[in-house]
């Protein structure tokens, strides 16, 4: 890597420990803030792999590429196997390192189901990976953290889609008692108010019809409400009662 390269990754990226540490601090002395220091360090953090990614994987990518056309664009001393080995070695390095690029975006793409700095370790395998990208083990780092941040992120997705379809099958059973409500009010017209307390629906209250129409004595029944009228915010029954005589 050239003395600009170094210079231009000292001024993006050398300040992103001490903005670490600092925000650490913030948790420890901002406690009832923490949601929102959590929420803020997440989007921090996005926009630092969106930007190391574009900024820094890609152009390590495009040296690479640039010396595949280099390599087929002129002649290498030597017998023409070793031309096609080396072509080989970068292509199949190259592979690598796009897999590694896209695995970084995908994690980009997950940053919402994962908690403010948790990718800290990921940013020192990937600044190592980028100072030295020869080093397969570098790479393995990077790729081995990702990864783990990904289950991770997966994981945190998961738990809060359970945690929104419970909720929203409450809603749902909600929604449903309230239809069946709503339903039963129409039925009963005016007298929805009174469902509500007896249940008009069950038999033991069939008696109470809306409907019915009364053409001799022996079909009123005791307990049959025959009429309601609300008056003056005040509701007033006619009910068939039985009256017991004196002498009985």
């Amino acid at each position: 890597m050239d003395d600009e390269s170094n210079s231009d990754y000292s001024r993006s990226y050398g300040n992103e420990d001490s903005s670490d540490s600092d925000g650490d601090s913030d948790v420890k002395s901002e406690g009832s803030d923490e949601d929102d220091h959590a929420g803020s360090q997440r989007e921090q953090d996005k926009i630092w792999l969106d930007s190391f990614i574009q900024d820094k994987l890609k152009k390590s990518i495009s040296k690479v590429e640039q010396e595949v056309d280099n390599i087929r664009n002129k002649k290498v001393r030597g017998a023409v196997k070793k031309q096609k080995d080396m072509l080989k070695q970068l292509n199949d390095k190259l592979k690598l390192m796009r897999s590694t690029r896209i695995k970084c975006e995908e994690l980009a793409m997950t940053m919402e189901f994962l908690d403010g700095g948790a990718i800290k370790p990921l940013k020192g395998h990937l600044k190592k990976y980028y100072e030295d990208h020869e080093q397969e083990q570098l790479r393995n780092n990077v790729d081995k953290e990702v990864e783990n941040l990904i289950n991770i992120a997966d994981q945190n997705r998961k738990q809060e889609d359970v945690l929104g379809g419970v909720i929203n099958q409450d809603l749902e059973e909600e929604k449903k008692q309230q239809e069946a409500n709503d339903m039963s009010d129409s039925k009963y017209g005016h007298l929805s108010w009174l469902n509500k307390l007896i249940d008009l629906g069950t038999n033991d209250n069939q008696d109470v019809c809306l409907d019915k129409k009364v053409t001799e004595l022996g079909q009123l029944k005791e307990g049959m409400i025959v009429d309601a009228q609300d008056y003056l915010d005040k509701w007033h029954l006619s009910i068939i009662c039985k009256i017991q005589p004196k002498n009985d």
